[in-house]
């Protein structure tokens, strides 16, 4: 009887166990949102950034760095940088930025990404956005209008150095 109930104990822990390690495994994940950008300054060079997060955040296209978030100087390793997890704001100003796509970043509530070379920037998919500062880059005619569309009420948006505006 003693050796089915030890039997029956050691059965119930490995299930137990087994159970947790999905969720073990979720703890460390870093999310599926994203912001990815490129910009024209080659390898080896640095860009700064000043990224909030509600949680981890993981870059690709970075030399390893132990601090991601807050305002920080990186150096690139590639052209093309991806930042993965839950940001909620986002600044990159000054950083030669030639594309930015913010589509798959839902939480991301604060876009500063002045005086890039960006040509077009795509709000549509940002459901939580309330503040986005974009003069000196280069988006203009359908661009500017598709960007215009694509807000969501109640936003502010700087096109111009001090001059806000309320969507």
């Amino acid at each position: 009887m003693c050796k089915k109930l030890l039997n029956l104990f050691f059965i119930l822990l490995f299930v137990t166990v087994i159970s947790c390690i999905p969720a073990f495994a979720a703890n460390g994940t870093v999310s599926d949102d994203t912001i990815t950008f490129t910009t024209s300054r080659p390898a080896g060079e640095t860009i700064k950034l000043n990224i909030k997060a509600s949680d981890n955040i993981e870059i690709s296209g970075i030399a390893k760095t132990t601090n991601l978030t807050g305002s920080n100087t990186f150096t690139l390793t590639s052209q093309t940088v991806v930042i993965k997890g839950p940001v909620t704001s986002f600044e990159c100003p000054d950083n030669d930025i030639t594309s930015l796509d913010i589509s798959k970043s839902k939480k991301l509530s604060i876009l500063k990404c002045e005086c890039n070379l960006i040509e077009s920037l795509d709000l549509s998919q940002n459901p939580a956005i309330r503040y986005v500062k974009c003069y000196g880059n280069r988006i203009k005619g359908d661009a500017l209008t598709q960007m215009m569309e694509s807000l969501p009420q109640d936003i502010i948006i700087e096109f111009e150095k001090s001059t806000p505006r309320l969507h």
